[in-house]
Order: structure tokens, then C-alpha cells, then sequence
């Protein structure tokens, strides 16, 4: 039998398998959701993987997810994930696999979100 962190581990692989094959599709929708984004396909396709790859270390697996996690980074800055209130909804068991991000943009009222990009200043 496996051990949970071992199909953990399979699980993120196989996440990571799929953005590498399909990272162009990714790229073509951060590009209409940012198209004020001016690097090349090629530097755009290795950032989005890093972060992709980022966001399945924290356990986003779904699309909505990992797409939502690649805009929140545009819109609010590049490591809002390590805002305070965000760790705190991005490490709960009790919310459904594959809705975190969603779950986030609820439980966190509109004024946290709108102060949010001021809020990463000094963090480390």
C-alpha cells in the first residue's frame, strides 16, 4: 500500500506533467487576462512554470486554481501568497480540494484584497 506523501508526491507529478505539456494553452490565457505583460512566449512560459510549480507545493492542483493563483499574483503582487491571512486559508484541510483560491477571494472581505498590494511591502 502507498503511503499518503507518496501519492501526494505522484499527484503533484502528474500536475506538473500536464502544465509542461499544455503550458502554451496557459500562456495564451494569462496573455488575455494581462495583455499589458510584455515578456517574450519563452520567458512567459518558464515563469508561469515556476509558479505553477510553486502553487502545486502548496497543494493547488485544480485549473481554476493554479490559473487563479497566476492572477493573483499580476493583480496583487508576485508573493501575496505569503500574506498572513492568505497562508492561513492556503494551509486549511477543511476546504475542498481544487476551490482554495475561490474559497480565499470569499473569506477575505474586499477591503483586505484592496490594501493587499501594501501589505507586501517588507514582507520576506
Amino acid at each position: 500500500m502507498s503511503s499518503p506523501k507518496l501519492c501526494k508526491e505522484q499527484e503533484r507529478d502528474m500536475v506538473r506533467a500536464w502544465y509542461k505539456e499544455n503550458i502554451a494553452d496557459v500562456v495564451a490565457d494569462v496573455r488575455k487576462l494581462f495583455p499589458h505583460i510584455k515578456m517574450n512566449d519563452e520567458v512567459l512560459e518558464k515563469d508561469c512554470l515556476f509558479h505553477i510549480f510553486h502553487a502545486v507545493e502548496m497543494d493547488l492542483s485544480s485549473g481554476v486554481d493554479i490559473l487563479g493563483f497566476l492572477v493573483l499574483r499580476h493583480q496583487i503582487g508576485l508573493n501575496f501568497y505569503k500574506l498572513p491571512a492568505v497562508k492561513r486559508v492556503l494551509v486549511r484541510t477543511d476546504l475542498l480540494p481544487g476551490d482554495k483560491i475561490a474559497s480565499m477571494l470569499m473569506i477575505l472581505p474586499p477591503s483586505y484584497w484592496a490594501s493587499a498590494p501594501d501589505k507586501l511591502w517588507g514582507l520576506k
